[in-house]
């Protein structure tokens, strides 16, 4: 099976640690699928960093395809993040090159390869979701937490499987998981917490 993370990737900064890591919900998901044994690749942009360096390298040691990573003159997509106990608060988003990412051509045909692409709100490509679709593969969008956004009821109709994020199990978020299935993905998920 192919699996391919196409858009928004960035790096997490933690100043208060001194930290930061490569990272966006695609990046784990094909970082998750490659250690499965999975054929995994990266459609998006990095910049010409040290973030888009450490990104690189990550997803290299990953074994993950990168032939259409582009690598762009610019600042790396960085996000300011802190730490309150165990939950991890995000801050500002300085998009850099993600800001202009666009699919190409090219990239639309390299994703023709693939069963699996799995993409979400930030990753710029939700207007390419019904041909990549139409081209066979299947759509994996993650919404986060963003179950309100009006752009939801648009796109799961071109979803497969969707997955959102919500704070514990009530009948909010149940009724929230029956509408969008009437929308038609196979499968909507919710993790909670």
């Amino acid at each position: 099976m192919k699996i391919a993370a196409v858009g928004f990737n960035c790096i997490d900064i933690y100043e208060n640690l001194q930290r930061s890591y490569p990272t966006g919900n695609g990046i784990d998901f094909v970082i998750h699928m490659s250690r499965f044994g999975l054929q995994t690749s990266v459609v998006s942009v990095v910049g010409d960093d040290h973030y888009g360096e450490m990104m690189i390298e990550t997803l290299r040691n990953e074994g993950i395809d990168l032939s259409h990573l582009r690598v762009v003159k610019g600042n790396t997509a960085i996000i300011k993040m802190q730490l309150n106990g165990n939950d991890r608060v995000h801050g500002e988003l300085i998009e850099g090159v993600m800001k202009d990412f666009s699919l190409t051509s090219d990239d639309l045909e390299f994703l023709k390869e693939f069963e699996i692409v799995h993409t979400d709100l930030f990753g710029k490509v939700i207007d390419h979701l019904p041909v990549i679709r139409k081209n066979g593969s299947k759509i994996i969008f993650d919404f986060s937490t963003y179950h309100h956004n009006p752009e939801v009821k648009d796109i799961l109709p071109h979803v497969d499987y969707a997955f959102f994020s919500y704070d514990q199990h009530d009948e909010y978020i149940e009724n929230i998981m029956k509408k969008a299935k009437l929308l038609g993905p196979t499968l909507v998920t919710v993790t909670l917490g």
